[in-house]
């Protein structure tokens, strides 16, 4: 029970009901009765420490405890307007692990609600995190990753900030939930899945592969309109633009060939059969040769771009998924993700030189326009390598990313990770490398690419069949 500042009404929950009451003291009589629903078992209730408003808290579950649904009701003591807050069914707490209840800001703007999701691959590991809900218009606006599982969540009586207790170390948490630099500024609505990306040298055209559709679509960036399309072969996984931008190289995760797509009139003109399936696909800075990335036969193969025939075959080591090649084309980096390995390609001679583990690197790599660093996205971290020597200078924590694109300007790195129904885009700060802010998209995305004015972030959406376009923090 909880009693108003004035001391004229009691705040009474009644659990069979599903239901809170309020008493008027001065004749005991109820003056309002708040049905919360049915079948929600209230658990909680606490008054703001303004002492304006009453939260409570209340849940229905199922047979096996698992949270099916959740409300908040939020009370206006100064006239007992009532506010029901229904959290949508993507963002409840999970049952398993036990978590703690949400914690509502002051103003009731703002849900703090503790989620689990499981990540795939070999151990399925619970990956913990807090959710940020606007109550406005029950929007998820963030979610913070913590080291462990939340055990309890408190609110700062200024509504500034929320602590979240994981057993060994509390973390804590700003309740501001806007980012004013890296916000979604437009979206290029796609007729398909859009999964890869390639940007012309001169920042006027984007190239779109989608990959449900087998299709590549030419996107004007002045107006960001479709203008072209073009039929690829099966399932267009990653593009390549030769330098002067007159050849697109696409390789194709369901077919032996990659394509070679004429961009003057957007025809395919002739396909090169690389002896299996790719996954990426990078050409050297002098145009001279493309990479393909074959990860069932643990090789990269080397096309010669003239005459578009394979001239080499270079081992690597075990499921190379990603390349990318330094700036003054005398390397490349591949990453391995059955052999939890990097391989360092010398083009001179088309050998492996070096290799050095990074944990499960699903994801791609991304080298610094200086050539000084490469960023590699691994299975829960991203390795920040030093090239001239090849150690590792960092390892930032950010769990399972997916995709890594770099700034023009070489200040910061995007890093695209994703789970279950949206994916979280993290910024981190070149050459310190820390994190420096991080946003929500809806669905799932694939490739990120920096635009080359340093404006704009381009990333796929393959779940929203969109593109979506960020404001670039080098743009501020």
């Amino acid at each position: 029970m909880v009693i108003s500042p004035d001391g004229k009404y009691a705040y009474v929950i009644h659990k069979e009901k599903s239901s809170v009451s309020i008493i008027r003291i001065s004749d005991n009589s109820v003056i309002k009765e708040i049905f919360i629903g049915k079948g929600c078992a209230v658990y909680s209730m606490s008054i703001t420490p303004d002492k304006e408003y009453i939260h409570v808290f209340a849940h229905r579950l199922d047979s096996r405890k698992n949270v099916q649904e959740e409300r908040v009701v939020v009370i206006r003591t100064s006239d007992n307007k009532v506010k029901i807050i229904k959290i949508p069914k993507q963002y409840l707490r999970r049952n398993y692990p036990p978590s703690p209840p949400p914690v509502l800001t002051p103003d009731g703007n703002y849900l703090y609600s503790t989620y689990y999701t499981y990540r795939g691959g070999l151990n399925y590991d619970i990956v913990p995190a807090v959710d940020i809900i606007r109550t406005s218009d029950n929007q998820l606006v963030d979610r913070i990753y913590t080291r462990g599982q939340p055990k309890e969540m408190l609110i700062s009586p200024d509504g500034k900030r929320v602590y979240v207790n994981y057993g060994e170390e509390t973390a804590v948490v700003g309740i501001s939930c806007t980012y004013p630099i890296n916000t979604v500024v437009n979206t290029i609505s796609m007729k398909g899945k859009p999964f890869a990306l390639a940007s012309t040298s001169d920042g006027k055209h984007l190239y779109v592969a989608n990959h449900d559709t087998n299709t590549i679509s030419v996107v004007r960036t002045s107006d960001n309109t479709v203008v072209g399309q073009t039929f690829a072969l099966n399932t267009p996984i990653a593009l390549a633009l030769t330098p002067d931008g007159k050849h697109l190289y696409v390789a194709h995760r369901e077919s032996n060939e990659i394509s070679v797509i004429r961009t003057s009139d957007n025809s395919i003109i002739t396909t090169i059969d690389v002896g299996g399936i790719s996954s990426d696909i990078a050409i050297t800075p002098d145009g001279k040769y493309a990479y393909v990335v074959k990860p069932y036969n643990n090789t990269v193969a080397v096309v010669r771009i003239s005459d578009n025939k394979i001239v080499n075959e270079v081992s690597v080591g075990g499921g190379p998924i990603s390349i990318a090649i330094t700036p003054d084309g005398k390397y490349a980096y591949v990453s391995n993700y059955k052999s939890s390995t990097v391989s360092l390609i010398s083009t001179s001679i088309n050998k492996t030189i070096h290799e050095f583990p990074v944990d499960r690197p699903l994801g791609r790599i991304a080298i610094t326009p200086d050539g000084k660093y490469a960023y590699v996205a691994g299975y829960d971290e991203v390795v920040v390598i030093q090239t001239s020597d090849n150690s590792r200078v960092k390892e930032i924590d950010v769990s399972y990313p997916l995709d890594v694109a770099i700034t023009p300007d070489g200040k910061y790195a995007y890093v695209n990770r994703r789970e279950d129904y949206l994916s979280q885009i993290v910024v981190i700060s070149i050459p310190d490398n820390t994190i420096v802010d991080q946003f929500l998209l809806p669905g799932k995305t694939g490739q990120i690419i920096a635009g080359l004015d340093g404006k704009y972030i381009y990333v796929a959406g393959y779940g929203a069949n969109k593109i979506f376009i960020v404001k670039s923090v080098s743009s501020s």
